[in-house]
């Protein structure tokens, strides 16, 4: 961890969705207590976490240059047991493109509009979601 800290703000609402979908592919693996590597949905990152009591880190884009917690951040924490999982919604949201829709569209909101589509097509219930 590094000696600089910052306090980290409240996620957008489609990061949690992502954390679902990175658990639902297994891409989220737990070293030990503290470190976890989280890979991103294309294969072609992977994310360090680090939990140490009330600091965390991550090398994520989201947690390092925007200061919020990033979704490796939050699958790390649902893994861990301190964050509630459901394997419904892992189910629903495995397999989302998440980085190609992040860069393709610009704009969570269209990216979680999207989400959604593929999740109805596959017949999952987008309000239990």
């Amino acid at each position: 961890m590094s000696s600089t800290s910052v306090k980290l703000r409240l996620p957008p609402i489609i990061k949690v969705y992502e954390a679902i979908g990175a658990l639902g592919d297994e891409r989220v693996r737990k070293v030990d207590d503290s470190i976890y590597y989280v890979s991103s949905s294309d294969g072609s990152k992977v994310y360090k976490v680090c939990i140490k009591e009330n600091v965390v880190c991550s090398t994520d884009n989201g947690t390092v240059f925007k200061h919020y917690i990033g979704y490796p951040i939050i699958s790390s924490f649902m893994l861990s047991g301190v964050l509630p999982r459901d394997r419904y919604a892992e189910k629903c949201l495995s397999g989302i493109r998440w980085r190609e829709l992040n860069e393709g569209l610009k704009s969570y909101r269209l990216v979680l509009k999207e989400v959604f589509r593929i999740t109805k097509e596959r017949g999952c219930d987008n309000v239990r979601i």
